[in-house]
């Protein structure tokens, strides 16, 4: 199976933020975000969030993540798991459970829990390698009423061993409200184990649209 799985990545490499992909056996990845925006009725939209997986195994990828929104109204912790389910050609289908808590702006904090689901695939095109996912997420705080859902579409581009081009689509429906959100970036590796992130996010939806900016980095070791 390890044989399997290293010459898939060979000819189909994953992305640094894997998703679907297994993290290489013994490499950590980190990234750290920040997305911010006003919207046209004058609130604040987008995040801060940091995240890190750790590759257990050929299959097994553990890892952690803290966010909070811009505007207070909640931030998560949590730990995760996830394991490759199924592997064939280059399709890869993942799923991973989350554990952790939400901090609401009231300062309450409640156990939740979050399973999700993910799909990835590798192309090649005269351009470089690339990829494309779906995440899928169901997240609960059992005992409160407070559910989610949240699905992110992604399409990439490694034009070379240092730049990584993303386009992705987020949707996110919560008690408040739904969001669809357009984000475009660059990601520019500066030394070997250090990458730089740049680009914009756009509300689709809603009344309140508007642009915001985003910034990150990457490290992998």
């Amino acid at each position: 199976m390890t044989r399997i799985l290293a010459l898939i990545l060979l000819f189909f490499p994953a992305p640094a933020y894997t998703g679907a992909w297994p993290r290489e056996t013994g490499r950590v990845f980190t990234a750290a975000q920040l997305s911010f925006a006003e919207l046209a009725d004058q609130t604040k939209d987008g995040y801060n969030s940091l995240y890190a997986e750790y590759g257990l195994s050929d299959v097994v990828t553990l890892g952690g993540k803290a966010w909070s929104r811009q505007d207070g109204q909640y931030g998560d912790a949590m730990v995760f798991a996830r394991r490759s389910l199924a592997v064939s050609g280059d399709h890869w289908v993942s799923g991973e459970l989350a554990l952790g808590v939400r901090r609401y702006a009231s300062g309450a904090i409640y156990p939740m829990i979050q399973p999700g689901i993910s799909w990835g695939k590798g192309f090649g095109s005269n351009f470089g390698h690339g990829w494309m996912g779906i995440e899928a997420v169901y997240g609960l705080v059992p005992g409160t009423g407070d559910h989610w859902t949240k699905v992110d579409a992604t399409l990439g581009l490694k034009p070379d061993n240092d730049t990584h081009l993303i386009l992705q689509l987020r949707a996110h429906d919560d008690w408040l409200g739904r969001a669809v959100t357009f984000a475009p970036t660059y990601v520019r590796r500066i030394t070997p184990r250090l990458s730089v992130e740049a680009g914009l996010t756009r509300r689709l939806n809603g009344g309140a649209k508007g642009v915001g900016l985003l910034l990150g980095t990457w490290t992998e070791f």
